[in-house]
């Protein structure tokens, strides 16, 4: 009910400011369905809104006023979610809590972006909407979370459109670790740290094959049965040339970051089971292995086992 609206102004203190887990708790849950009533509703609005035309009725002035604050109160809301996990401080149920809030308006921003269409799947590419800001908030972590990366695994890996969108996530912020570390740079916000990026992409297997609308797991449950079902810029999900290309491409992005030497040992050691059997090309990883096989000692033998691989397979 709008006469209650600014009881979401208080919620959202609650989120950050309580002491007590439970009414965190609460208030997280609480926000969540505010905002996705809100935005059924179509009080909400999940697209760019334009200012007031000059000499508009007061009436509509009011009204889009009223969108834009609804509109920053739940990017402040996503943003809170993202920090918490980014921090990785708390209580790890909170931080669970805040993986499923972020799915659960990841769901609503697909279904409800574009009121012609049911499946708005391209909501998940914005980095500002609640799917990008949890692979930010887990990408820019200061410290391994594994209660909560085998949550998100759990919910994320399977469905075809999460694990899709976020090999484009882990992509784009590996892409911009390199002007982090530039010399000169002045970041505005943490940068995404290599070994979380790993962490996010070990958990992912692109399909071997087509996969069948009927078989097709994703975010919503559309009950597909034939590609038509799905809005055309979605039927690429079911193509598994689509996933391999993202797969290696996010991939890739990430191994031309600078690696911490631990990071690099434990990518060298992933390679031949995790990576390879998944790319369009495998040589392409060839310059890799063999630097880790020129560094001698303990990266040479993590080498091992990719070099074998390429050379029996392969043909290298």
């Amino acid at each position: 009910d709008r006469r209650h609206i600014n009881e979401i102004v208080v919620m959202l203190k609650t989120c950050l400011g309580s002491s007590e887990v439970h009414v965190r708790h609460a208030a997280t849950l609480s926000c969540a369905s505010i905002f996705s009533q809100l935005s059924t509703r179509g009080d909400l609005k999940l697209v760019p809104l334009a200012d007031a035309p000059e000499g508009a009725p007061g009436s509509e002035a009011a009204l889009l006023a009223f969108r834009h604050w609804l509109r920053g109160k739940y990017t402040s809301f996503l943003q809170s979610m993202r920090l918490r996990l980014q921090a990785a401080k708390g209580p790890i149920p909170l931080r669970i809590a805040s993986v499923d809030t972020m799915l659960t308006l990841a769901a609503m921003e697909t279904r409800c972006s574009r009121p012609q269409t049911e499946y708005y799947v391209r909501a998940l590419q914005n980095p500002r909407g609640a799917y990008g800001q949890l692979v930010a908030g887990l990408a820019r972590s200061s410290k391994p979370q594994p209660p909560v990366l085998e949550r998100f695994t759990m919910l994320a890996a399977e469905r075809l459109d999460l694990s899709f969108h976020l090999l484009q996530h882990v992509r784009r912020l590996a892409s911009t670790i390199a002007k982090h570390t530039s010399p000169g740079s002045a970041p505005a916000s943490a940068p995404a740290q290599p070994q979380r990026l790993a962490d996010l992409l070990l958990a992912v297997r692109p399909p071997t094959t087509d996969v069948p609308p009927s078989k097709a797991r994703l975010l919503l449950d559309l009950r597909l049965k034939t590609a038509k079902d799905l809005p055309a810029a979605a039927r690429v999900l079911l193509l598994h040339k689509r996933h391999r290309r993202e797969f290696c491409s996010a991939w890739r992005a990430l191994l031309a970051c600078p690696l911490p030497t631990a990071t690099y040992c434990r990518l060298l050691a992933a390679l031949p089971d995790a990576v390879l059997p998944y790319v369009p090309r495998p040589l392409r990883y060839c310059d890799l292995i063999s630097d880790g096989y020129a560094r001698g000692g303990v990266e040479a033998l993590l080498s091992l086992k990719g070099l074998f691989i390429l050379m029996q397979r392969h043909n290298l």
